[in-house]
């Protein structure tokens, strides 16, 4: 579900974050909603699929223009 306030994107890279520190867990190709591009240091504030959100580097995704 895409909100008016965020952009889909799509994870280029796997990723396992550290929840002590707000990251997030993604896997490649998963569909992702950025919320905050630049939420400081090159990392962003995005929600995955399943409702959950964290900080992802800016390198591990790509914005979309639309979801299919």
């Amino acid at each position: 579900m895409i909100e008016a306030d965020s952009r889909p994107a799509r994870v280029l890279h796997a990723f396992v974050g550290q929840p002590e520190f707000r990251e997030i867990t993604v896997a490649a190709g998963d569909e992702i909603d950025v919320f905050r591009e630049d939420a400081g240091e090159g990392w962003s504030l995005v929600r995955d699929i399943k409702g959950e959100m964290g900080l992802l580097p800016r390198t591990y995704y790509t914005v979309c223009s639309y979801m299919v």
